[in-house]
């Protein structure tokens, strides 16, 4: 099994002899020699000590081997962990445990340390680790570690790539084995060894090897539980743990098909009904649901603040009911790829599927129903079929006059944006709030002043589209502002309640009432 590595010292050397002494003391040393070329000498020599002496008469290209420091580098990298030890000019060199084939019992906190910091070539110490031991059905020993630090926040190291080592009986086959785990599990360090795996298998089967991916599954599946395991166990530091890594979780979730149920539980989410830092799992969310709520509802926007003020959120408030709020960019995709969890279906309050709305039949302080319906199509005509697919009355509004349903996503568009292809913007369903004032004066105003109201229709229709931000040029609206600006100075028009002069109203003035005395004794 060996032979592969022996022959491959023919690569630096010109001359190779091997010295071999037998214990039996009665048996004479040997010498083979050969320059790999298709023939070789073996004759007996004198030896004086048992054992075997190899010496490799290096080319001229390759006599970097000859230094101390190569020879080092090159025992600390393949035979580190090797069952005898290695020594270069009298200094031992292989003084780290392999630390994995030790149960987890005999290994102290400060030992995981001085290893997670080999490994991964930092001073940095370990958040979680995994000393995983399996003999069926396949031999494994594993002991991976996750960082306190996510390297990649720094952006100058780029996109980090699995540094995983794979060895078999001690001995390392290749370093950094990104097939092992999945992408998004990029940010864990460790050695993984398998006796199943042959010494003399080459790579490029490794790659493809059905034993390597029952490791991959296997160690994936550990990882994910011990996520799981430590949200259970101490919550307030895996907060720090999903601060940290938490995009890599919800990168698995939008990648990894086979593991997405189990990584949907480890998200941390922010919700209306808590304050911002009392982060809840969506498992939480579902036990805390009412029995007649059926869905889980949320709202992807670029902050707190905005989902909070947003008109999506209007009847949700009104009824108390929990909505996410997602802020983090790829919070939009997990959504989108999951679309369920534990049977309840993820709903987008912004979406026709949204089923909060008041469906009440009173209509008190409110358009007519012919004239909500006389003023849609007119809001569809003047508009545009280019811009405005569909115009629908809104039970869901209170304090907003209009609202996008089923807005483009916002982070596909600036995806695209980046990639440097432009993705025109399909026609938008509108619903308009028949109750608000300003719906109601524009019914008025399209009777009285036709192109004035245009305006003001066209600049509802941008307006809705900021607030959801689909809006791309928002300085291409600054004229139309303008001309409604010019239209309301020159109709002469005074605030309600407030008189011509601009001076505040006088108020009724309200006198206190007169104290009452009550004697002693006195009913």
């Amino acid at each position: 099994q060996f032979g592969v590595g022996f022959y491959s010292s023919f690569m630096v050397g010109s001359d190779i002899e091997v010295i071999s002494r037998p214990a039996d003391a009665s048996l004479s040393a040997h010498s083979w020699r050969s320059q790999g070329l298709g023939e070789f000498e073996v004759a007996p020599v004198a030896a004086a000590t048992r054992g075997s002496k190899v010496t490799i008469h290096l080319k001229q290209d390759a006599l970097e081997f000859a230094q101390p420091h190569r020879v080092v580098e090159i025992v600390k990298k393949y035979c580190n962990f090797v069952g005898f030890p290695v020594y270069v000019n009298g200094d031992l060199i292989n003084t780290i445990k392999p630390m994995w084939t030790m149960m987890p019992s005999q290994v102290q906190e400060e030992d995981h340390t001085k290893f997670f910091q080999f490994v991964s070539h930092s001073m940095d110490v370990p958040r979680y680790h995994l000393h995983y031991h399996a003999d069926a059905p396949i031999h494994l020993r594993a002991l991976l570690y996750v960082p306190k630090i996510k390297v990649e926040k720094y952006g100058f190291m780029g996109k980090v790539t699995a540094n995983v080592s794979l060895y078999t009986r001690k001995v390392m086959i290749k370093s950094k084995m990104e097939q092992l785990l999945p992408d998004w599990l990029r940010f864990v360090h460790g050695v993984v060894d398998s006796e199943d795996i042959p010494l003399n298998l080459s790579r490029e089967l490794l790659q493809d090897s059905v034993l390597v991916s029952k490791l991959k599954d296997t160690l994936t599946s550990r990882m994910i539980k011990l996520f799981a395991d430590e949200m259970k166990k101490d919550l307030p530091k895996y907060k720090e743990f999903f601060s940290e890594f938490g995009s890599y979780l919800r990168e698995g979730i939008i990648m990894d098909l086979k593991h997405r149920e189990a990584l949907l539980p480890l998200l941390l989410l922010e919700t209306s009904a808590k304050e911002r830092s009392e982060l809840m799992s969506l498992s939480d969310y579902v036990a805390a649901m009412p029995e007649t709520q059926k869905d889980i509802y949320y709202l992807c926007a670029q902050s707190r603040a905005l989902a909070e003020a947003s008109p999506y959120m209007e009847s949700f408030r009104r009824r108390g009911t929990n909505v996410l709020l997602l802020t983090d960019p790829m919070d939009e995709f997990v959504m989108q790829h999951s679309q369920t969890f534990q049977g309840k279906r993820l709903v987008s309050i912004d979406s026709s599927m949204a089923d909060e709305a008041d469906t009440s039949s009173d209509r008190t302080g409110k358009l007519s129903l012919d004239e909500e319906v006389s003023l849609r199509y007119w809001l569809k005509d003047t508009i545009g079929a280019t811009r405005v697919a569909e115009v629908k009355g809104s039970s869901r509004l209170v304090d907003h006059p209009a609202v996008i349903i089923n807005p483009e996503s916002q982070s596909a568009r600036r995806y695209m944006r980046m990639m440097g292809q432009e993705m025109p913007l399909r026609p938008q369903t509108l619903e308009i709030n028949p109750g608000h004032p300003l719906i109601k004066k524009l019914n008025d105003l399209r009777k009285t002043h036709p192109k004035r109201a245009a305006l003001v229709a066209e600049q509802l229709f941008d307006n809705t589209l900021l607030a959801v931000g689909l809006l791309d040029e928002p300085a291409a609206m600054i004229p139309r502002i303008n001309a409604v600006l010019e239209a309301a100075l020159q109709s002469g028009g005074q605030d309600a309640g407030m008189p011509a002069s601009g001076t505040p109203p006088k108020t009724a003035e309200v006198k206190p009432p007169k104290p009452k005395i009550i004697l002693p004794n006195q009913k």
